[in-house]
């Protein structure tokens, strides 16, 4: 992910398994928060809470309302802060590490920005070093001798340096008037006593000073940390941020140069300068509108709108899309009383509660929050997140000194009200006397590539719970993208001469490399927090993680790794990170294609001689049962791809299942009950890729674990990015998701024969924001976005009818209905097909009639039609502007029970990619465009086949035996449309007769295939 040193830097709390830097704060949809797990097993009865933060009447400590108990806006003890102020500056002249510089020796003095207050992290670590979320400037100010003439500018000196490669940077400055500073260089990672050294220019538009004849030059070091990695949490010991010495200013044009070597003790020609705050919005208004149309709040809600009243110096903050805040105003956006080029950063605090002296270990956090953000292109990137903090201390004001906590995530989604619950358990510190939240809003847009100005008026919180129960074992905490993900093989091959070197990494699913590396390396183990929450309780013994594999016999004369196939592995603690702890699997003679893994992880904590275990997931019902993907918890498990397995072919990588489920948003269990209900069975008829968290963007997409060649075994993909609204099919763009997805993709359809049905409700427009995502709607969905809103363009209708429209490809319902109503309101993509695409399905307007809008809920594009662009293809590809999991029957289409109005359009679709193998006798079954029977049956000596073809082509009958074995071929020929018949005697293609069994007969056409079984009695 692109970490720009020009935007407020972003607040983290995670700790890796390699010595790779860390990821700033990811993205996480609000519907994604409920994957992060913090389970007790031996919490299975109704908890005794105490609330400590609630509404009135709960005897809270603190209400959680913002209002009075008339309804009056009220603060009830909350404060508020502008973070983006300085409160204190860090530089300061000082010996501190400094006696190396220039070879001055000991007692030589610098410029060092840092604190002593930092305490030792560990051996080789002194106390001092720097903190998180700096933001500090040290400023140089000298005058040009002609105004009107530009000045080359010379800075020189000794430096020290020692930041997080890659996040953060000492950066030299050109103050501009009225613009953001002008970087001349960054600098990050580590330097000892380098030579520094830069010349430029500075333009005469760039001076300070009177109006109409400036003629001063500002210069500024800065020092910018993120949210994590220094010595404030120990994830990064330093030697302070950094040490200057010497400084050696001079300007051309007449003037003076300074030098600067602190000696004197005073900082001479440099001076520590304070920034200038964006402003505190945080203010409660009653009445405020929202664009949810489920749900509203007219209560008093605590907000963050620039109105040009809580801070009249801005003028207010305009809308430009979003016109329903008070008066049309939104949230800050400009840089506020700081001006262009800082950030919005409000921080809502709660008061301080005193916690409970026993049977409180647990807690929980609760809110509730308006949200709108859908990271469109002019979106400036407003998020939310909390915090909680707790201390064991006996003063209640020492908690300012305590790092705030939470889950390195910022939240975005909606439009909509939600109800944000989060297990804070371990956070809170052993013993714990007092706690205190904070709820924030920040700008950080230009983290991921947003620069807009159409911002809304959220978000807006309310009705706020801290609530504690009693808690037993320790508490385990795990964000999914730090749990393991479905993979490949590592080698990127499907090795058939060397079967042994197919080993899949047991690996999690995000990326560890730091963005600047533009890479991708899945983190080498999975990783959680498991933290001690009775007074006094030690952890006893290392946490574990058991395993259960089912393994692929394949391969089981290559597993080498020395595991048995169901057992536990120890934990390891992180370096330097509390309470984190690592699991792993081997790397190699392991896990290979076609196995399936289970896993939990397991604590247990020692106190009053009492040992309680805590495992994660709590239930772990099912952990044995690999009879499905839903029959154990499925953010614990993983599955090796692609499954290989003998069959009746010699040859091991002739045998794989031909359809890939690729999960990137959409809702499992729909998927799987749809496929099962046609009769496909996982493992054998398809595999399943689930994305963790993606609405995180954490690199760990089809394109960060396949290769061509690997996803060359499947020749259909059906992919859904379920209400996604960014971080769909990645293109590569490390702003975002580094992993590309798109050319993973293109490069599978440059194979022969494949098709891919992609779904979801903003793909379209997310594809639409790239240049090789419109490259690859072009290309193969034949798809042209219009709107990101589809009701705007329908009527405003929220759960629109869809129905077929010539050349008629869906069959089993004549219309059903695209639901995006209550709960939630789902903003579907308007788009429309681009020639040679089709548009094959379409909305009806409210009166259940089609034809009105031209817009299309299905697209196909037939590739064999587009000769004259890829003319060895023979492929389909199906677009829908909206997920699986909304398709619904409608009240006037029956459909065929007990088929889901899902099942029925996949069936078709599967059956258009020439997917569907049906078993069984035909008259079973709905009135098909293919159909094939056979009689008599059982027979002998011969029966007669019948077919009906819907369309002239190439047909194909061959009947195979129990084992697969081709045993003969009756027709291979192209045949008219209409009625056929062929027998079969019995005898295979050498006229030899064959054992009395059973048999299937397969009739094929290039894009359907029916298979009956018969029985053979002689």
């Amino acid at each position: 992910m692109y970490r720009s040193i020009f935007c407020s830097v972003l607040l983290v709390m995670v700790a890796l398994v390699s010595t790779a830097p860390a990821d700033t704060l990811r993205l996480l949809d609000s519907r994604d928060a409920a994957a992060t797990f913090s389970k007790d097993s031996t919490r299975d009865a109704v908890l005794d809470t105490v609330m400590l933060i609630g509404p009135w009447g709960s005897a809270a400590q603190a209400n959680g309302q913002f209002e009075d108990i008339w309804g009056t806006p009220a603060w009830n003890g909350w404060t508020h802060r502008d973070m983006t102020t300085s409160e204190e500056s860090h530089w300061s002249v000082s010996d501190y590490q400094a006696d190396n510089l220039g070879g001055h020796g000991p007692g030589n003095l610098a410029a060092w920005c840092g604190a002593l207050d930092y305490p030792s992290c560990g051996f080789g670590d002194e106390a001092g070093g720097y903190g998180n979320n700096y933001h500090e400037l040290l400023t140089w100010t000298g005058a040009v001798a002609n105004p009107a003439e530009p000045c080359t500018v010379t800075v020189e000196a000794r430096l020290n340096l020692d930041l997080e490669m890659g996040y953060d940077y000492l950066s030299l400055l050109v103050v501009r008037p009225d613009e953001y500073p002008l970087p001349v260089t960054d600098l990050t990672g580590e330097l000892r006593d380098a030579d520094f050294a830069e010349t430029f220019v500075v333009e005469p538009a760039d001076y300070h000073g009177t109006a109409g004849s400036p003629d001063q030059v500002i210069l500024q070091f800065r020092v910018r940390s993120d949210g994590a990695y220094s010595d404030e949490d120990c994830f990064w010991p330093s030697s302070g941020a950094c040490q200057l010495d010497d400084i050696r200013v001079a300007l051309s044009n007449g003037a003076s140069e300074t030098f600067s070597d602190f000696q004197s003790g005073t900082w001479e020609h440099w001076t520590p300068t304070m920034v200038q705050g964006v402003g505190d919005f945080t203010h409660i208004h009653p009445y405020l509108e929202d664009y949810d149309f489920c749900a509203s709040n007219y209560t008093p809600q605590v907000n963050f709108i620039d109105d040009g009243i809580v801070i009249p110096q801005t003028g207010g903050t305009m809308c430009i899309s979003w016109c329903y805040g008070p008066m049309g105003y939104i949230v800050n956006n400009d840089g506020g009383l700081a001006g262009a080029g800082h950030y919005l950063h409000n921080k809502l605090l709660s008061p301080v509660v005193t916690w409970p002296e026993t049977g409180a270990e647990g807690a929980r956090l609760e809110f509730s929050v308006y949200e709108h953000e859908n990271l469109g292109p002019d979106s400036p990137g407003i998020f939310y997140t909390w915090h909680f903090r707790s201390t064991a201390s006996a003063d209640p004001s020492d908690i300012e000194s305590v790092p705030w906590r939470d889950r390195n995530y910022i939240y975005y989604g909606g439009p909509g009200y939600r109800r944000f619950s989060e297990d804070v358990t371990n956070l809170l510190v052993p013993g714990a006397r007092f706690a205190q939240v904070s709820l924030d809003v920040r700008q950080l847009g230009s983290f991921y590539g947003l620069f807009g100005d159409d911002g809304t008026p959220a978000p807006y919180f309310d009705s706020v719970r801290l609530v504690t129960y009693p808690a037993s074992g320790p508490a385990i905490t795990a964000r999914p993208v730090d749990l393991a993900q479905d993979g490949f093989p590592a080698g990127g091959i499907l090795d058939s001469v060397n079967e042994g070197a197919n080993s899949v990494r047991f690996d999690m699913a995000r990326n560890i490399a730091p963005a600047w590396q533009e890479r991708i390396v899945p983190g080498d183990s999975v990783v959680a927090s498991i933290a001690t929450v009775r007074a006094g309780a030690e952890l006893l013994g290392l946490p574990q993680m058991y395993y259960r594999l089912r393994p692929n016999p394949e391969f089981d004369a290559y597993r080498s790794s020395g595991l048995p196939l169901q057992g536990a592995v120890d934990g390891w603690p992180v370096a330097l990170a509390q309470d984190r702890f690592a699991f792993d699997l081997p790397d190699t003679g392991f896990f290979f294609p076609g196995d399936v893994l289970h896993y939990y992880l397991s604590a247990t904590s020692l106190a009053d001689g009492v040992p309680l275990t805590t495992t994660m997931p709590a239930d772990t019902t099912g952990f044995s049962d690999f009879s499905g993907p839903l029959a154990y918890e499925e953010t614990f498990t993983v599955r090796a791809l692609p499954s290989v397995w003998r069959n009746h072919f010699t040859h091991l990588l002739d045998d794989t299942p031909p359809i890939l489920l690729w999960v990137d948003g959409g809702d499992l269990e729909d998927w799987v009950n749809a496929l099962t209900d046609i009769g496909k069975d996982i493992g054998e008829d398809f595999d399943l890729f689930r994305t963790r968290a993606p609405s995180a963007g954490v690199d760990n997409g089809l394109g960060s674990r396949a290769t061509p060649e690997l996803l060359g075994f499947y020749r259909t993909l059906l992919y859904d990015s379920g209400d996604l609204q960014r971080m769909t099919l990645s293109d590569g763009n490390f702003e975002l998701d580094g992993s590309n997805d798109l050319a993973l993709l293109d490069a599978w359809m440059l194979q022969t024969d494949k098709s891919l049905l992609a779904m979801g409700d903003n793909l379209v427009q997310d594809l639409n924001q790239s240049t090789d995502g419109q490259q690859f709607m072009s290309t193969w969905l034949k798809v042209t976005h219009i709107d990101d809103d589809l009701r705007q363009m329908i009527g405003n209708q929220v759960v629109p009818g869809v129905v077929p429209v010539q050349p008629v490809i869906f069959y089993s319902l004549e219309g059903w209905i695209a639901y995006g109503g209550c709960p939630e309101i789902n903003s579907f993509d308007a788009i429309e097909a681009v020639h040679p695409g089709l548009r094959v399905a379409e909305f009806t307007d409210p009166g259940g009639q089609p034809g009105v809008y031209g817009l299309a809920a299905a697209v196909l594009n037939d590739i064999p039609e587009d000769k004259t662009v890829i003319p060895e293809h023979n492929s389909a590809v199906f677009t829908l502007p909206f997920a699986f999991e909304y398709i619904y029957a409608d009240q006037v289409h029956p459909i065929v029970p007990p088929w889901t109005a899902r099942t029925a359009v996949l069936f078709d679709i599967l059956e258009y990619f020439g997917e569907i193998f049906i078993v069984g006798d035909a008259g079973d079954l709905p009135d098909r465009t293919l159909s094939a029977a056979n009689h008599p049956n059982p027979f002998n000596p011969r029966t007669l086949i019948t077919y009906n073809l819907p369309e002239d082509g190439h047909l194909s009958v061959k009947v195979f035996d129990a084992r697969g074995r081709l045993v003969d071929t009756l027709v291979d020929e192209v045949q008219p449309a209409g009625n056929g018949e062929v027998y079969w005697d019995g005898r295979d293609h050498l006229g030899r007769a064959t054992a009395s069994g059973l048999y299937f007969y397969e009739v094929k056409t290039p894009r359907r295939t029916l298979v009956n079984k018969m029985m053979l009695l002689r």
